[in-house]
């Protein structure tokens, strides 16, 4: 490993990609922040961060117990000078501009959502990552969305009381939400990967825990699967499971798809649901809405679609 300024040349030639920088102050001087591919700041809060000296043990032992008392005093009372001189240059430091950075997380769920899947279409682009999982809102929030042209909070939205006024309200409220997925499909559609498209490489999955938000009721909970996880999914399937069939029957069998085939149970799955089984209709009068609504978002597009419901 090259010490001293020896780091910033090696990580100019690419002999290494990464740095540990201790701040800043460091950053700054060293010039760290230019030439590293990935730099990670610590600090002296930070767990696991030591300053310490070193001395031969039979040295140490030849001193007199003043002696070691004065090398010890003294050496923490450097530490001491050393800490406040670096924490007080790293307060002081000189702030880098970020050109048109924003202040802070938009205002606009729209443009923030969008924002958060532009980051995840990158980083599956530049093979970051492969995996990613999004979480749309936390759990009972009373945040109320202007874009759906609903006025009201999603949470007390969700307790419709079985009346279906507010069922129609609701189903609003969540066609606005997956309303916003279309963005990501179009963006991983238009990405050529190999013989195809990143969304023809991937494999998307939306769903909700909640079967009848009203009464927190976590059976014939939705989901829908997109994308063609490379020859994997054919698409263009809805299907209905029978009562009781739990939603880790799905994970399980999308799992196994993904070539993952040395797990055998997945949370209380019972086995796999497979998603090339037969297309059922749903049944025209009994169809709960809010399952229709989780779909009808993508029933003009070109996109591989398997939906299903289960417990």
């Amino acid at each position: 490993v090259p010490a001293g300024g020896d780091i910033v040349a090696a990580l100019r030639s690419g002999a290494l990609d990464a740095a540990l920088g201790s701040g800043p102050w460091i950053d700054l001087d060293q010039g760290l922040f230019e030439a590293a591919k990935h730099l990670y700041f610590t600090g002296f809060h930070d767990s696991g961060s030591v300053l310490s000296g070193g001395i031969n043990l039979n040295i140490w032992n030849s001193l007199a117990e003043a002696q070691q008392q004065f090398v010890s005093a003294e050496m923490s009372a450097e530490t001491l000078a050393g800490t406040a001189e670096f924490e007080a240059r790293n307060a002081s430091g000189e702030m880098r501009e970020l050109p048109e950075a924003p202040a802070g997380v938009p205002d606009s769920f729209d443009e923030h959502v969008k924002l958060m899947f532009d980051l995840q279409v990158l980083a599956f682009e530049t093979d970051i990552t492969r995996v990613f999982s999004f979480k749309l809102s936390r759990d009972a929030t009373g945040r109320g969305y202007p874009e759906s042209g609903i006025d009201r909070g999603f949470h007390p939205t969700s307790h419709h009381g079985g009346r279906e006024e507010n069922i129609e309200t609701f189903a609003r409220l969540n066609r606005y939400h997956v309303g916003l997925v279309p963005y990501f499909l179009d963006k991983l559609q238009r990405i050529e990967e190999g013989d195809g498209t990143l969304l023809d490489k991937s494999m998307i999955i939306y769903g909700s825990p909640m079967g009848d938000p009203n009464v927190h009721n976590h059976k014939r909970c939705p989901l829908f699967v997109v994308g063609g996880a490379n020859g994997k999914l054919a698409g263009n399937l809805h299907l209905r499971a029978a009562p009781g069939t739990p939603m880790a029957n799905v994970m399980l069998d999308l799992i196994h798809r993904l070539g993952i085939d040395d797990i055998e149970q997945f949370g209380d799955s019972t086995g796999e649901f497979s998603l090339l089984a037969s297309p059922v209709r749903w049944p025209t009068k009994n169809a709960p809405r809010a399952w229709n609504t989780r779909c009808e978002a993508f029933d003009s597009q070109d996109w591989p679609v398997c939906c299903a419901s289960v417990r």
